[in-house]
């Protein structure tokens, strides 16, 4: 039996590369794994494992109209009409502007999104587009390798992420499309219609697969994360290094950027002071955002309060210049902490993963990207609000009390943990083996 997986962005590399999981999947068939011909320098430091790859030329200007049809299309869904409103809408900043350099930025913004406009208001339009995107799909040929089953990793629906998919329909084999991350189903991917089966990480995105994209519920698996549902994290879950408390005189906070454009030392900074502004002590470690590192590194020189330690990701850029290596000492410095101030990031649902004590950092900042307005417009955050067993900051005014009246009480959200994701002792590994053996077994009976 021979089974191609497909990767399909760098971010992926380093959960499904891993030995464990390959193993896994293997069971007695043949794993061909494929990947983009310009991730192949980092693949080859990632895996001494035969990879085959893929190439075809990328149309820009037509990604970028299948990107706006699908937001178009998926407006349902609060994530997609958010990013549809954050094109055309001005930014904070303008409203420092006079009003004539309000307006010039805004009709400047107007004309740079006008393709976002037309379709939005000419359904006509809108059918010719996809139309066009469709035939670009149509006309490119991938020759993946003849199998017997096909899954194919899934954090973007672009352009080519889309070719990639529509070659392997062609081969009318069973198709299994994975979704990556907690977020892409209501923000960044759209479901293959002929795909056999669709993986999801627990029961609110199989939710979101069938209001948001109206994919069958049946065909739709809760099997939990490649990076989070694995033995490397239960282990890293059940050890000692967990239990560390700091002192009762002294109470630790982490703070996980959210790759917010105003994230940097003098952010975090301005912060810790206020939340010791009368005489408190309490300690702040602040973990970037990967994707803003380079703007905590530009103002690493800026006086730093004692009281702030910078927790900078373990980056292999042989492998990947941007995401953190999957080593589980990733979360050190959250496990010492006694409160996470949750943030709109994948962090939050690991710190609930790992049964720590949480204040949702629900400010509305003047700044670009406020934690209030994303948790509010991010379809994968409602039900943590509406559950409310997660206290809110509202201001940094309260948040003395509001730490004080977490650390003596217990926080019980599993109930909500259990919704968002599968149980951390349930292997992705052998979920995905379990589904691919199914599938397979039906086609032979097919």
């Amino acid at each position: 039996m021979m089974i191609n997986l497909i990767i399909t962005a760098q971010q992926q590399i380093r959960a499904w590369l891993d030995e464990d999981l390959l193993n896994e999947l293997e069971n007695g068939k043949k794993v061909n794994i494929w990947a983009p011909k310009k991730l192949e320098n980092y693949i080859k430091v990632s895996t001494t494992r035969n990879v085959d790859y893929y190439s075809f030329e990328e149309n820009n200007p037509a990604n970028r109209l299948h990107d706006i049809c699908m937001k178009i299309t998926h407006r349902n869904s609060a994530t997609f009409r958010s990013l549809i409103i954050e094109a055309l809408i001005p930014q904070k900043s303008w409203s420092r502007k006079s009003l004539y350099g309000t307006i010039k930025a805004y009709v400047r913004r107007l004309l740079r999104n006008k393709d976002l406009l037309t379709l939005l208001i000419s359904k006509r339009k809108q059918r010719k587009v996809k139309n066009l995107v469709n035939a670009e799909i149509l006309k490119v040929r991938v020759n993946f390798t003849p199998s017997d089953l096909n899954i194919v990793v899934s954090s973007h629906s672009d352009l080519s992420h889309e070719i990639v998919v529509e070659n392997l329909n062609r081969m009318r084999k069973p198709l299994i499309q994975v979704m990556e991350n907690w977020d892409n189903i209501s923000s960044k991917v759209c479901p293959a219609s002929q795909a056999d089966a669709l993986v999801v990480w627990g029961e609110q995105t199989r939710r979101h697969a069938l209001e948001i994209h109206g994919f069958p519920i049946e065909k739709t698996h809760s099997l939990g994360s490649s990076r989070l549902n694995n033995d490397k994290f239960l282990q890293f879950r059940k050890s000692s290094s967990i239990k560390e408390r700091s002192n009762a005189r002294q109470i630790n906070l982490f703070y996980p950027g959210f790759g917010g454009s105003h994230e940097n030392t003098d952010f975090v900074t301005n912060m810790l002071n206020e939340i010791n502004s009368n005489g408190e002590s309490f300690r702040l470690t602040f973990r970037p955002h990967p994707l803003m590192l380079s703007k905590t590194f530009a103002d690493k020189n800026s006086n730093t309060p004692e009281l702030l330690v910078i927790d900078i990701p373990i980056i292999d850029h042989e492998v990947d210049p941007i995401w953190p290596i999957l080593d589980y000492s990733m979360y050190t410095e959250l496990m010492k902490a006694d409160i996470v101030m949750g943030t709109p990031s994948t962090f939050l649902l690991e710190a609930m993963l790992l049964n720590k004590k949480i204040i949702l950092d629900y400010r509305k900042l003047k700044t670009e990207h406020s934690p209030r307005e994303l948790f509010e417009s991010r379809t994968h955050f409602k039900e943590i609000l509406e559950s409310n067993c997660i206290p809110k900051l509202e201001s940094l005014g309260d948040f003395k009390s509001l730490a004080h009246q977490v650390m003596n009480s217990k926080q019980d959200y599993q109930h909500l943990v259990k919704d968002l994701i599968v149980g951390p002792e349930e292997k992705f590994g052998t979920n995905l083996k379990n589904l691919v053996e199914s599938l397979l077994d039906a086609s032979k009976l097919g």
